[in-house]
């Protein structure tokens, strides 16, 4: 089986792709299935049971997927996504975690966020692109801690093309085996590691930062179930 899980239409402001165009070019490509996750937005893709709905987040610590997501979330924090997610049913994907300003893993580098918030996350995600696309010739290097990398490293691995026009779709896609295991690609997947410098794990969690995060989510969250919208 041959899935997309990273692609857009023209609901995504810097996308012209039509979804009819999308379907009827991966359908040539002999994809079996492809997720449609645009922008900060769902929009109804039920025209085909080829497609499967999903949302790209910009979140507060860079772009998330929420994959068979059919709601817009109504907060972007990465503690009230995994809310959400569990809400839903959906399954968390990190893309191009090293793209600048919109990698969660760049985003978490340089803006000195606590390592311990970071693994919490990425251990409630269930899968991380081994490669993206449109990243093949701007592959950035990663300063990352070991224990961040380790748990990375758990996560399930993808191949996608997260194409935003048709000319530029990754056709051999992510191929999932009869025991719903996606097949590695040994390449890519050492190109993806080789992507990380690893250091020693050291203890180093801006407690406060960390703290203000949980509380203002779990207040938000709180204000939500209240009000049903949960």
């Amino acid at each position: 089986m041959k899935v997309e899980f990273h692609c857009h239409t023209n609901n995504s402001s810097d996308c012209s792709d039509d979804l009819n165009d999308k379907i009827r070019v991966y359908k040539n490509l002999g994809f079996d299935k492809i997720y449609i996750t645009d922008h900060d937005e769902v929009f109804n893709v039920n025209k085909s049971s080829f497609c499967a709905h999903g949302i790209e987040v910009s979140s507060t610590l860079g772009h998330i997927i929420l994959l068979d997501c059919k709601k817009k979330p109504p907060l972007n924090t990465l503690w009230f996504l995994v809310l959400w997610a569990k809400a839903y049913n959906s399954k968390i994907l990190i893309p191009h975690s090293n793209r600048k300003f919109t990698g969660l893993i760049e985003r978490y580098n340089n803006k000195g966020f606590g390592r311990f918030y970071l693994n919490w996350f990425l251990q409630k995600s269930k899968y991380i692109e081994y490669y993206n696309h449109r990243d093949r010739n701007n592959l950035r290097v990663e300063i990352i801690e070991e224990k961040t990398f380790n748990i990375i490293l758990n996560l399930e691995g993808i191949y996608s093309s997260d194409s935003h026009n048709l000319t530029d779709i990754y056709t051999n896609g992510t191929i999932i085996n009869k025991e719903n295991v996606h097949v590695l690609d040994k390449e890519k997947y050492n190109r993806f590691k080789n992507s990380f410098k690893v250091v020693s794990t050291k203890i180093k969690i801006n407690f406060l930062i960390l703290f203000f995060n949980f509380i203002l989510t779990i207040r938000r969250s709180l204000i939500y179930m209240k009000n049903g919208k949960l």
